[in-house]
Protein backbone atom coordinates (compact mmCIF):
# COMPACT_ATOMS: atom_id res chain seq x y z
CA UNK A 1 0.00 0.00 0.00
CA UNK A 2 0.90 3.80 -0.95
CA UNK A 3 2.26 5.91 1.71
CA UNK A 4 -0.79 8.36 0.70
CA UNK A 5 -3.32 5.60 1.10
CA UNK A 6 -1.84 4.71 4.24
CA UNK A 7 -1.52 8.30 5.62
CA UNK A 8 -5.48 8.43 3.98
CA UNK A 9 -6.84 5.37 5.48
CA UNK A 10 -4.90 6.40 9.03
CA UNK A 11 -6.64 10.08 8.68
CA UNK A 12 -9.94 8.82 7.89
CA UNK A 13 -10.23 5.86 10.66
CA UNK A 14 -8.40 8.78 13.31
CA UNK A 15 -11.59 11.29 11.44
CA UNK A 16 -13.99 8.67 12.33
CA UNK A 17 -12.82 7.68 15.41
CA UNK A 18 -13.41 11.42 16.99
CA UNK A 19 -16.61 11.19 15.52
CA UNK A 20 -18.08 8.58 17.68
CA UNK A 21 -16.24 9.64 21.08
CA UNK A 22 -18.46 10.32 24.30
CA UNK A 23 -19.51 13.76 24.79
CA UNK A 24 -17.43 14.84 27.79
CA UNK A 25 -18.78 16.59 30.76
CA UNK A 26 -16.60 18.74 33.42
CA UNK A 27 -19.47 19.14 35.63
CA UNK A 28 -22.30 16.69 36.94
CA UNK A 29 -25.00 19.31 36.10
CA UNK A 30 -23.47 19.67 32.36
CA UNK A 31 -23.99 15.90 32.05
CA UNK A 32 -27.36 15.83 33.88
CA UNK A 33 -28.67 19.29 31.33
CA UNK A 34 -27.44 17.27 28.22
CA UNK A 35 -29.85 14.41 29.47
CA UNK A 36 -32.21 16.46 29.72
CA UNK A 37 -31.99 18.89 26.61
CA UNK A 38 -32.62 15.37 24.69
CA UNK A 39 -35.91 14.40 27.19
CA UNK A 40 -36.64 18.49 26.03
CA UNK A 41 -36.19 17.71 22.59
CA UNK A 42 -38.63 14.57 22.57
CA UNK A 43 -41.01 16.92 24.43
CA UNK A 44 -40.94 19.99 22.32
CA UNK A 45 -41.81 16.77 19.01
CA UNK A 46 -44.74 15.32 21.33
CA UNK A 47 -45.85 18.72 21.73
CA UNK A 48 -46.16 19.56 18.32
CA UNK A 49 -47.71 15.76 17.73
CA UNK A 50 -50.27 16.59 20.21
CA UNK A 51 -50.98 20.06 18.75
CA UNK A 52 -51.57 18.55 15.32
CA UNK A 53 -53.85 16.08 16.62
CA UNK A 54 -55.60 18.93 17.92
CA UNK A 55 -56.41 21.07 15.16
CA UNK A 56 -59.48 21.28 13.73
CA UNK A 57 -58.01 20.58 10.38
CA UNK A 58 -55.54 17.47 11.91
CA UNK A 59 -55.09 15.13 9.19
CA UNK A 60 -53.72 11.50 8.66
CA UNK A 61 -50.98 12.98 6.77
CA UNK A 62 -50.57 15.89 9.12
CA UNK A 63 -50.25 13.38 12.34
CA UNK A 64 -48.04 10.88 10.68
CA UNK A 65 -45.73 13.87 9.59
CA UNK A 66 -45.74 14.70 13.21
CA UNK A 67 -45.03 11.59 14.28
CA UNK A 68 -42.47 10.98 11.63
CA UNK A 69 -40.95 14.14 13.28
CA UNK A 70 -41.43 12.76 17.30
CA UNK A 71 -39.74 9.61 16.31
CA UNK A 72 -36.94 11.44 14.47
CA UNK A 73 -36.28 12.92 17.56
CA UNK A 74 -36.45 10.57 19.99
CA UNK A 75 -33.99 8.39 17.78
CA UNK A 76 -31.67 11.16 17.95
CA UNK A 77 -31.88 11.98 21.64
CA UNK A 78 -31.52 8.12 22.47
CA UNK A 79 -28.69 8.29 19.97
CA UNK A 80 -26.80 10.71 21.88
CA UNK A 81 -27.74 9.33 25.62
CA UNK A 82 -25.98 5.85 24.23
CA UNK A 83 -22.73 7.91 23.18
CA UNK A 84 -22.35 9.50 26.89
CA UNK A 85 -19.65 7.66 29.21
CA UNK A 86 -20.45 7.27 32.72
CA UNK A 87 -19.74 10.27 34.72
CA UNK A 88 -17.21 9.56 37.82
CA UNK A 89 -18.29 5.71 37.37
CA UNK A 90 -22.56 6.70 37.82
CA UNK A 91 -23.81 4.74 34.96
CA UNK A 92 -27.53 4.70 36.60
CA UNK A 93 -28.71 7.86 35.34
CA UNK A 94 -27.94 7.43 31.39
CA UNK A 95 -29.23 3.59 31.49
CA UNK A 96 -32.88 5.12 33.15
CA UNK A 97 -32.58 7.74 30.37
CA UNK A 98 -31.94 4.99 27.81
CA UNK A 99 -34.44 2.90 28.91
CA UNK A 100 -37.18 5.38 28.90
CA UNK A 101 -36.31 7.16 25.50
CA UNK A 102 -35.85 3.46 23.86
CA UNK A 103 -39.73 2.73 25.49
CA UNK A 104 -40.35 6.06 23.56
CA UNK A 105 -38.96 4.74 20.62
CA UNK A 106 -40.86 1.62 20.33
CA UNK A 107 -44.31 3.20 21.44
CA UNK A 108 -44.21 6.02 18.96
CA UNK A 109 -43.22 3.68 15.94
CA UNK A 110 -46.05 0.74 16.93
CA UNK A 111 -48.68 1.82 19.78
CA UNK A 112 -48.91 5.71 18.40
CA UNK A 113 -48.96 4.77 14.83
CA UNK A 114 -51.86 2.43 16.03
CA UNK A 115 -53.35 5.06 17.34
CA UNK A 116 -53.17 7.78 14.15
CA UNK A 117 -54.24 5.28 12.18
CA UNK A 118 -57.40 3.91 14.53
CA UNK A 119 -58.03 8.14 14.98
CA UNK A 120 -58.59 8.50 11.78
CA UNK A 121 -60.92 5.53 10.47
CA UNK A 122 -63.56 6.55 8.92
CA UNK A 123 -66.17 4.70 10.96
CA UNK A 124 -64.94 6.16 14.68
CA UNK A 125 -67.17 3.77 16.74
CA UNK A 126 -67.20 2.86 20.01
CA UNK A 127 -65.45 -0.44 19.72
CA UNK A 128 -62.36 1.94 17.99
CA UNK A 129 -62.51 4.15 21.05
CA UNK A 130 -62.29 1.63 23.55
CA UNK A 131 -59.10 -0.17 21.68
CA UNK A 132 -57.91 3.79 21.76
CA UNK A 133 -58.42 3.56 25.80
CA UNK A 134 -57.24 0.22 25.76
CA UNK A 135 -53.84 1.89 24.05
CA UNK A 136 -53.21 4.73 25.96
CA UNK A 137 -53.67 3.12 29.22
CA UNK A 138 -51.04 0.43 28.23
CA UNK A 139 -48.45 3.66 27.57
CA UNK A 140 -49.84 5.30 30.65
CA UNK A 141 -48.84 2.40 32.79
CA UNK A 142 -45.59 1.19 31.37
CA UNK A 143 -44.06 4.66 31.17
CA UNK A 144 -44.61 5.44 35.08
CA UNK A 145 -42.60 2.92 35.97
CA UNK A 146 -39.81 3.85 33.58
CA UNK A 147 -40.52 7.48 34.70
CA UNK A 148 -40.24 7.30 37.99
CA UNK A 149 -37.06 4.99 37.97
CA UNK A 150 -35.54 8.05 35.80
CA UNK A 151 -37.20 10.23 38.15
CA UNK A 152 -35.05 8.18 41.04
CA UNK A 153 -31.78 7.78 39.21
CA UNK A 154 -32.24 11.89 38.25
CA UNK A 155 -32.60 12.80 41.95
CA UNK A 156 -29.93 10.37 43.19
CA UNK A 157 -27.58 11.68 40.70
CA UNK A 158 -28.19 14.85 41.93
CA UNK A 159 -27.80 13.90 45.93
CA UNK A 160 -24.42 12.05 44.65
CA UNK A 161 -23.10 15.11 43.39
CA UNK A 162 -24.63 17.80 45.38
CA UNK A 163 -26.56 19.99 43.32
CA UNK A 164 -30.75 20.75 43.12
CA UNK A 165 -32.47 19.86 40.32
CA UNK A 166 -35.21 22.45 38.73
CA UNK A 167 -38.45 22.29 37.34
CA UNK A 168 -38.60 21.20 34.11
CA UNK A 169 -40.63 23.67 31.57
CA UNK A 170 -41.08 21.14 29.09
CA UNK A 171 -42.38 18.49 31.29
CA UNK A 172 -45.02 20.99 33.13
CA UNK A 173 -46.26 21.54 29.13
CA UNK A 174 -46.72 18.19 28.76
CA UNK A 175 -48.43 17.65 31.89
CA UNK A 176 -50.87 20.30 31.12
CA UNK A 177 -52.24 18.48 27.86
Amino acid sequence: MSTMKTFTLCFALVFCSLNVQAQKFSTAIEYNDYIVEQQNSIASAMLIFNEGLNSLSATKENAMENLNGLKTATKTGLEKVRKMSAFEGNTSLREATIDLFSFYETTFANEYAQLVDLLFKDDLNDDILAEMERLLAKITESEKVLDENFASEQKAFAVTHGFELTTNEWQEKLNEE
